[in-house]
């Protein structure tokens, strides 16, 4: 007799794609940390900013992976979808509890200060806003994974992966859906330009945040999907490096392939 798919079935499959997401992000942090570390950096803003950057990518590959994991299961049963969502949503929320909480344990355990800890909260609470966004966009039936109806009468479409925000109007059969496109072989150019132009820059801690927010796009890009969020918030850090206080010591070509990258990546 054929297994009837159960909610328990359904609660243990988001645990397991929790436990992974936990365990993988845990393993991202401390490479990231011995890396930073072996090269003298540990003790530095970069150090932070990783670390927010691997949390919020980790954070998106969750709620994508839980949300198609929940497209999944409801295609093959007949469970109650309201349930199987609000069991999506518990386990969202406990998984990213011990995510963040895993990044702030590593964080307070390389003693960078108050501050650090300050900007990792702040942080954790931008990314539970955007569970709770992408969450009600299943609810409604516009989160891109959970599309209500897949011939909808009217489809407005803006273009933006990452976006916290979004909107369903017209009748019950329209539908919104955002995505955002940034020209990802642009931007690849622009960094083989940038990194070119760094060359003729001296070693210094702004060369190496530099460095730092260029290795984030270039991972970025070798995804499938690069998460535009990521890219954009890349590129404003490298807007705020080369246009600070101590953008001198950078060279004028770097600061122009810099600026040029940073526009490209929406920052």
């Amino acid at each position: 007799m054929e297994h009837k798919p159960t909610f328990d079935d359904f609660n243990e499959l988001a645990r397991r794609t929790g436990l992974i997401a936990s365990r993988h992000l845990e393993r991202s942090v401390k490479e990231m940390i011995g890396v930073n570390a072996a090269s003298g950096r540990l003790n530095s803003g970069m150090t932070v900013k990783r670390a927010l950057s691997l949390l919020e990518a980790a954070t998106i590959e969750l709620v994508d992976d839980s949300l198609a994991e929940l497209k999944r299961f409801r295609s093959r049963s007949n469970l109650d979808a309201a349930e199987l969502r609000h069991l999506t949503g518990l386990s969202l929320t406990e998984t990213y509890k011990t995510m963040s909480l895993g990044v702030l344990t590593l964080v307070k355990s390389i003693n960078l200060g108050p501050s650090a800890v300050t900007v990792l909260d702040d942080k954790i609470n931008d990314q539970w806003e955007y569970i709770r966004f992408r969450l009600r966009q299943s609810n409604l039936g516009v989160d891109e994974f959970i599309a209500v109806d897949p011939q909808p009468i009217t489809n407005n479409t803006i273009h933006a992966h990452g976006i916290i925000g979004g909107m369903q109007q017209g009748t019950s059969r329209s539908t919104m859906t955002i995505e955002n496109h940034l020209d990802n072989v642009a931007i690849e150019r622009a960094v083989k330009a940038a990194e070119d132009a760094l060359i003729g820059c001296d070693n210094s801690p702004l060369r190496s945040d530099v460095e730092g927010d260029l290795a984030t796009i270039k991972a970025q890009l070798q995804k499938p999907s690069p998460v535009a969020s990521i890219l954009r918030e890349t590129g404003k850090s490298l807007r705020n490096l080369t246009e600070g206080v101590a953008a001198g010591l950078l060279t004028a070509p770097a600061q122009t392939a810099l600026l040029a990258l940073a526009s490209i990546s929406g920052g």
